[in-house]
């Protein structure tokens, strides 16, 4: 099931590589057990969708947070979701917007063997996830980060600059 994007904007599957689209303000995009995060949809055509198998350590979902969309809320780094998306977390890129900013981070600070961690570190207790779209890393060379990083400035009204995240220290 693909979800249809609902916003005005250039959309993040007009540009290729795009292996993951998880936009948590779309509805139809969550499956919930209460404000708790089950299962998040994928709106890129892979399908990847994020499946919580922890109960004690689901995401919670926000509603009206940021400028009056959803978020989910992490309370802890032991609240990672992971999936496999097929290819080797080196060759991936990540732009998303977390905790109010644009971010952007590679696969070496984001996996965990094959698996792609969400969130990435963000070297905080608390992350508020907005949208994140992750893309083989072609998007960092061909210079589609730039439109990418537009449609999220745009769309979620804030500072077209991605701050990149590297790992704690």
């Amino acid at each position: 099931m693909v979800i249809k994007p609902q916003s005005g904007y250039a959309q993040p599957n007009s540009f290729p590589g795009l292996l993951m689209w998880l936009d948590v303000s779309e509805p139809g995009t969550l499956s919930r057990k209460g404000t708790d995060v089950v299962q998040v949809i994928d709106k890129a055509p892979r399908e990847y969708h994020l499946k919580v198998v922890d109960a004690a350590h689901r995401p919670k979902i926000l509603q009206s947070r940021f400028n009056g969309k959803t978020v989910l809320r992490f309370n802890s780094p032991q609240q990672l979701i992971g999936v496999n998306v097929g290819i080797d977390p080196q060759e991936i890129a990540m732009v998303g917007v977390f905790n109010k900013q644009l971010q952007f981070s590679t696969g070496e600070f984001m996996s965990i063997g094959t698996d792609i961690i969400i969130p990435a570190n963000t070297c905080t207790d608390v992350v508020e996830m907005a949208e994140l779209l992750i893309y083989d890393r072609r998007l960092v060379m061909s210079g589609t980060i730039d439109f990418v990083a537009t449609y999220l400035s745009n769309k979620w009204q804030v500072e077209n600059r991605p701050q990149y995240i590297k790992g704690c220290v």
